[in-house]
């Protein structure tokens, strides 16, 4: 007769766990899908550490790219055409105000 619940001994676990080895279908599928999930990283990789012609996409421009004028050169968007502008007085307070 068997037994309607079985006590759990190291022996019996064992044999009740043991599982076969897998198909080989299944470990060379999970062979191919490793060695193609590599595909990306490397792509990545690539892209990133190697050397362009052109400059990378510049999303948001913040400062990055803004026009620069010399001592001497010319703007149009002030009226007298001039790039460099006298520095502003450095304002002190509201002490300056009363005199």
């Amino acid at each position: 007769m068997k037994e309607r619940f079985p006590i759990p001994t190291p022996a019996r676990l064992k044999a009740e766990l043991r599982l076969g080895a897998p198909p080989f279908w299944m470990v060379s599928i999970l062979a191919i899908l490793v060695a193609v999930s590599f595909v990306p990283l490397a792509i990545i990789a690539q892209a990133r550490f190697s050397k362009k012609d052109k400059p990378r996409v510049h999303i948001f421009q913040d400062m990055g790219n803004q026009p620069r004028y010399n001592t001497q050169s010319a703007n149009s968007v002030f009226v007298d055409g001039r790039a460099m502008r006298v520095a502003a007085p450095r304002h002190r307070g509201p002490r300056d105000a009363c005199g």
